[in-house]
């Protein structure tokens, strides 16, 4: 969110510098408020309102205006209400002392001249059935703690999932820790193979589980039917889907082996607004059916509270406040935690404007 401020203010600047006009295509509302003089909101290839952007938002006319504004999440909106975890239920994945070192290397000469910590000792506890969210602006090292976790490498530190070290499993007990986690990626097209079915991305993991072709089968079924998706569909290629239906198609995959933990990397950024409700309102509803822990990477703090039971605020490498989404949100002790909530956009033209200084 600071990184997205900054680069709004650095197009405003020069917007006044150069009298250029500008042409804005986003689903980010906030950014909209902000920026914006008019808005179109286009709906199956048709402008279905246009409006001066203080006009939308205070009195949208299109019903799919209506429907898109209200699935925004909002960093001051409801919070879902749901049973307070953490230390009631046993950890399912335990990081103590998380280390990622970078070399820096001489063009000329090829040679170590330094370092990068990307990571630096990071610990925490992920409970069944719990979402944490690790929240920060890019360079923060979030994404690296989540690969490094998925990597089941040898990392400084210890990683354990369902109390086993990855780093020290070998054969088949590998095989079978790498069925207790699993991941979403940010961008759905990119994570499926174009060359597979529907029906073959989803079975892939089963196939390498050992499971039966039949029962592999039939938890494909299964599967398609928990996500929203029509199963006569797993024939169909990923390009036959839209955006929304190939993140429901990995998330199918992503919970095919029915892992204990699902790591989400920026789940819903591709996505268009009401897509990303349905989404979010999906994962919730997966993780009250089956108890599965989500730990998730995500710079949208708005959706952070939305889904996430704790936050964890990274800076730098290492943590700087972790808490209860209620108390980091409303009550944040860190004063780069108040910076990147202040960053957020706010969905009100007029007071956007103020905020920004325009």
């Amino acid at each position: 969110m600071t990184v997205a401020a900054q680069v709004l203010t650095l197009l405003a600047t020069l917007q006044r510098e150069t009298d250029a006009g500008l042409l804005l295509i986003t689903h980010d509302f906030g950014v909209v408020a902000r920026i914006a003089d008019d808005v179109i909101v286009m709906h199956d290839g048709r402008a279905v309102e246009r409006a001066p952007v203080a006009g939308l938002f205070d009195d949208p006319r299109d019903p799919y205006t209506v429907r898109l504004l209200n699935a925004v999440p909002r960093i001051d909106g409801p919070m879902r209400r749901r049973a307070v975890l953490g230390d009631q239920r046993p950890p399912v994945l335990t990081v103590r002392g998380l280390s990622k070192t970078y070399g820096l290397t001489s063009r000329l000469l090829r040679r170590r001249t330094g370092e990068v910590r990307a990571v630096n000792d990071v610990s925490f506890d992920l409970a069944a059935g719990e979402t944490l969210a690790i929240v920060g602006e890019s360079g923060s090292g979030k994404s690296t703690t989540l690969h490094e976790i998925m990597g089941f490498a040898a990392p400084p530190g210890t990683i354990s999932v369902n109390d086993m070290d990855p780093a020290t499993t070998r054969g088949r007990t590998a095989r079978a820790l790498r069925q207790e986690i699993s991941m979403v990626f940010q961008d759905p097209a990119g994570a499926l193979d174009p060359r597979m079915t529907a029906h073959d991305i989803v079975a892939e993991p089963l196939r390498v589980a050992g499971r039966a072709p039949a029962e592999a089968a039939a938890r494909v079924t299964e599967l398609f039917t928990r996500v929203g998706l029509d199963a006569g569909h797993g024939q169909r290629f990923p390009r036959a889907f839209s955006g929304g239906q190939r993140q429901r198609l990995a998330i199918a995959r992503a919970l095919a082996t029915e892992p204990s933990v699902i790591a989400l990397d920026e789940p819903l950024s591709a996505l268009d607004v009401s897509i990303q409700a349905d989404i979010l309102e999906l994962l919730c509803e997966i993780q009250d059916a089956t108890g599965v822990a989500y730990l998730l990477v995500a710079h949208d703090l708005a959706v952070v509270r939305k889904i996430a039971h704790r936050v964890a605020v990274m800076q730098g490498g290492e943590f700087v406040e972790i808490g209860p989404v209620a108390d980091v949100f409303e009550r944040p002790q860190h004063p780069y935690t108040r910076q990147l909530i202040a960053a957020v956009p706010p969905l009100d033209p007029r007071r956007a404007r103020i905020e920004a200084g325009a």
